[in-house]
């Protein structure tokens, strides 16, 4: 099963250059992963996806594409469905 891991942390405005250094920090320890260390401003939540929108994508159509990939590799029977 894929999982996914977010991390928040919030820092004000008076804060960016201590919030880039923590950025910087964690983007050193992960450097060798597939995970990656976002520093963003904005004003909302919404206004984040809409700014940042491949951050939010919906999983959901590609998981179920997987796992009809997995049926059809076992010779199991596909279900139908619509994508909305």
């Amino acid at each position: 099963m894929l999982g996914r891991t977010a991390t928040l942390a919030e820092a004000l405005k008076e804060r960016l250059e201590e919030a880039n250094a923590e950025c910087l920090e964690t983007e050193e320890g992960i450097k060798d992963s597939s995970m990656q260390a976002v520093l963003v401003s904005t004003a909302s939540v919404d206004a984040l996806r809409r700014a940042y929108p491949n951050y939010f994508l919906d999983t959901q159509i590609f998981l179920r594409i997987l796992g009809q990939i997995e049926k059809v590799a076992k010779g199991e029977p596909l279900e139908r469905w619509e994508s909305h």
